[in-house]
Formats: structure tokens, C-alpha cells, sequence
């Protein structure tokens, strides 16, 4: 881990600030636990653990002390989600932290990654980088190489996608994907194709009624000029069905119908694979959906799926800007079927 990640390991050495995770049905019994000092800062600040309010108290010395971080109407901390967890990372203020919260492993695990993810800030282009931030020790139980992994690969997605295309051409994507099968690898045989395409005016750009000679041998007549992307996806689907795969995924900002349909939050999922798609939630913009199909006729697990790849708002753990869509859901159902 670098000096400025905002996570640490279990080791940690030094002083580490305290901060517990408190629900409004939970908050008396926790009260009850601490100091008479501590407890009369919180009633001072009408504190009752709204959800995402933080409270800071002072150490005697003037510094601070702790701070305790409200749920709200959530039964207990074990179903916090990793975004009230992003929440919580926008708010500490900075220093070393640990979790006084007692979590079973799933739950830890939210934590860590909820808290790497409301971090997360793109200034490559910014002349001031971004101030310190809170920093968080892995809390106890928590699947560690797993939390580290899941956010190193969900934070390279969204600097990829933030990244200008004159800084982001052919050659520096490959070296990108090869650096991230040189850190990671793969328990199993993964393919990756990169249906990337220009789409600028120039002379050799094709124009409305071209008729085009598709790689799997089917000719398509343009019938719009906007459509460049799923002419490509086409030619890297048809390349990947020719080895009949177990299973095909394909993640593309395909057509405005899906964001129109379901909104910038709400990608949309197509499958022929009933069975299949049961394992992840189906919607959408189909006519895009229906054009590839002809193009995957050998492989019976596909999944196609329509995103927006962009937050239009700020949110916590969210900031406005790139989203790794379906990235996580996508992991659950491999390790789901390969383990």
C-alpha cells in the first residue's frame, strides 16, 4: 500500500484514531459504554446517528479525540452498504482510523471497500493535488486481498474512462490491460478484446447508405453514422464466439435508449440465456441488443451489457464523473460459476 492509500494494514503501527458506526435504535446502548465526557459532548450536539452525520469530539489536549458515524434507521451496522461506507470516508477528517465497531467478515469487508472507494479522487490534470485524506486501518475480518484487489481494479476503470482519448489512444490501452494481467493474472483463461473505435470526421470515414462487410461475413447497410461503436463490437463478438466460450461478456456505451429508458444509475442487461440472466438484473434498450445478437451464434452464455459508464451527480463514494459499471456484479457471477 502507498503512504497515501486509504486503507492501512491490520499492523499498522502508531496511534490510530477511533471511530465507531452507530444505528438510532442502537445509540443508547452505545452511549452507555463511553466516558462521561464523551457522552456529554454527543448530548451537546443533539447527536441521535442520522444516517451519514459524523460527530467529531475533542481529546482533551484540544486535538482530535474520535468521532462516531450515524446509521440511521438500519437494524445494525452488519447491513451497511458500501456506500454509507464512501459516506464515511468523505467526512473523517484526516489522521489514521480504526473501526471500534465489532463486524463479522462480510460486512468488514463493505467497510474497507465502501471507504477505499469514497476516496477516490481523479486529479492527474489538477496543478494542486487533492489535500490529506482519512486514512483507514483494515478492519478486522475483512477479506483483505480481496477488498485490495476489487479497488485497485474499480479505481483503474474509472481513471481509464476519466482519461482524455489524446492521452488514451490504442498504445497506451494495451499497455494498460497488460500491466493489469501482469498484476493480477487470472485463475482461468480470460480474453479480453477492446472494441475501441474513433469517431471523428475524416476522409476516409464511412457515410450514410455504405454497405459494410461485417467479420463474420454478414454485410450491414449504415443507416446512421453514429452507429461506429456496435459496428466494432460486432467485428470483436463475432471474433470472440468463433471459440465458443463458457461464457461471453461484453460491457459497451452503446445506445442514449438505455440511459433514456433507465436513467444514468441503471444499466441494461440482455441475455438469450435465460437461466443466465437471472443472475443479474435484465432491462433495457433492446434494438442494439438485437443487432449483435446475429453475431453471437456458437456461444449460449452471453451477456450484453448497455451502460452509461458516468456519474451525471456527485454521491458518496460516487463523485461526478467515471463509474465502473457492473464490475463487481460481473465478478460475483464468475467466481459464482468458476469459482
Amino acid at each position: 500500500m502507498t503512504e497515501n492509500a486509504p486503507l492501512l494494514p491490520p499492523n499498522e503501527p502508531g496511534a490510530q484514531l477511533p471511530v465507531w458506526l452507530a444505528t438510532k435504535s442502537g445509540l443508547a446502548d452505545w452511549m452507555a459504554r463511553q466516558d462521561p465526557a464523551t457522552t456529554a459532548w454527543i448530548n451537546s450536539q443533539q447527536f441521535k446517528a442520522e444516517r451519514n452525520r459524523l460527530l467529531v469530539w475533542p481529546a482533551p489536549d484540544g486535538k482530535v479525540g474520535g468521532a462516531v458515524f450515524g446509521l440511521g434507521n438500519l437494524a445494525s451496522a452488519e447491513t451497511m452498504s458500501i456506500w454509507q461506507a464512501a459516506a464515511l470516508a468523505d467526512r473523517l477528517p484526516a489522521g489514521r482510523w480504526t473501526c471500534r465497531t465489532a463486524l463479522s467478515p462480510e460486512p468488514a469487508s463493505r467497510l474497507a471497500l465502501g471507504f477505499a472507494l469514497g476516496s477516490y479522487r481523479f486529479d492527474r490534470y489538477r496543478s494542486a493535488k487533492s489535500p490529506a485524506a482519512a486514512q483507514l486501518v483494515m478492519p478486522a475480518g475483512a477479506d483483505a486481498a480481496a477488498v485490495r484487489q476489487q479497488w485497485c481494479a474499480l479505481t483503474r476503470a474509472r481513471d481509464l474512462i476519466n482519461t482524455p482519448a489524446n492521452n488514451l489512444g490504442p498504445a497506451e490501452l494495451t499497455d494498460e490491460v497488460q500491466a493489469l494481467a501482469d498484476q493480477f493474472g487470472a485463475p482461468l483463461r480470460l480474453r479480453l478484446l477492446i472494441a475501441a473505435v474513433e469517431n471523428s470526421v475524416g476522409s476516409n470515414a464511412y457515410r450514410p447508405g455504405d454497405v459494410l462487410k461485417s467479420r463474420k461475413g454478414l454485410t450491414v447497410e449504415i443507416g446512421n453514422t453514429d452507429a461506429e461503436g456496435r459496428l466494432v463490437l460486432a467485428d470483436a463478438l463475432a471474433d470472440a464466439d468463433s471459440e465458443s466460450p463458457a461464457l461471453l461478456v461484453d460491457f459497451a456505451t452503446l445506445t442514449g435508449a438505455a440511459r433514456t429508458a433507465l436513467g444514468s444509475e441503471l444499466p441494461a442487461a440482455f441475455s438469450p440465456d435465460r437461466a443466465l440472466l437471472a443472475e443479474l438484473v435484465a432491462a433495457g434498450a433492446t434494438i442494439g441488443a438485437l443487432f449483435l445478437k446475429r453475431f453471437v451464434t456458437a456461444t449460449k452464455c452471453w451477456i450484453h451489457l448497455d451502460l452509461y459508464a458516468w456519474n451525471a451527480r456527485e454521491r458518496p463514494g460516487r463523485p461526478a464523473g467515471a463509474e465502473a459499471q457492473c464490475a463487481r456484479a460481473v465478478l460475483r457471477l464468475v467466481r459464482g460459476r468458476f469459482g
